[in-house]
């Protein structure tokens, strides 16, 4: 049976999901920034490469809304239209930042 929670619990996973593949294939992209475009053509082509999965509509906005909500795109970056992400070691720490904020809050 599909509960309400379950529905919260996969659209979470899906949020996730989403921010982790542009996190990493523009962290893959060394020092080269990308178009959002490009961004979404290369999801999409590693979500069909990699997992079979080849009807997906890869959300960029959202992708690019997320890094942008937890401050892992460049700032040089922001304002053009390619983007381009913090160092890992970055993106971890302002994550993990951002994550004890929101659970000493609750």
């Amino acid at each position: 049976m599909i509960t309400i929670e379950s529905l919260i619990h996969e659209t979470i996973e899906q949020e996730m999901r989403e921010l982790i593949i542009g996190l990493a294939l523009l962290h893959k992209n060394d020092d080269d920034a990308m178009t959002s475009e490009t961004l979404k053509l290369r999801a999409e082509s590693f979500l069909d490469k990699y997992f079979g999965i080849n009807t997906v509509q890869f959300d960029i906005y959202d992708c690019i809304n997320k890094l942008a909500d937890l401050n892992l795109l460049e700032d040089e970056f922001s304002s053009s239209k390619k983007l381009k992400v913090v160092s890992l070691e970055t993106a971890r720490d302002r994550i993990k930042s951002r994550t004890r904020a929101e659970f000493t809050m609750v």
